[in-house]
């Protein structure tokens, strides 16, 4: 079952702005649990650089376009935040990785 892992980052002065588009983004694209599974909800760091956010969706196979649709839908509401930026990436269990090498 694959994972969605979007990280964001985004400097201290613009906390404000990012919490108000994350409150109005989840308004917007409440979680329905139709694509997947929020595994980790938001975890949140903070550095010398800024914040840095993380949130894991579980998927099913079949769903991961829906849900990189709908990752894709929330994230494009953070665009016009002055030193925003994010990453989507798709993982794999580890027995998903075995199973790709052939070990059962």
């Amino acid at each position: 079952m694959p994972y969605i892992i979007v990280k964001s980052w985004y400097p201290p002065s613009k906390m404000d702005e990012v919490v108000n588009v994350y409150l109005k983004v989840y308004e917007k694209y409440p979680e329905d649990g139709s694509t997947g599974e929020q595994v980790v909800p938001v975890a949140t760091t903070v550095s010398k650089d800024g914040y840095e956010s993380m949130v894991i969706y579980k998927v099913e196979r079949d769903n991961v376009g829906s849900a990189l649709g709908r990752v894709s839908d929330r994230m494009i509401e953070y665009r016009n935040i002055e030193g925003f930026r994010y990453s989507v990436q798709i993982g794999s269990t580890a027995e998903e990785g075995l199973e790709r090498l052939g070990v059962k």
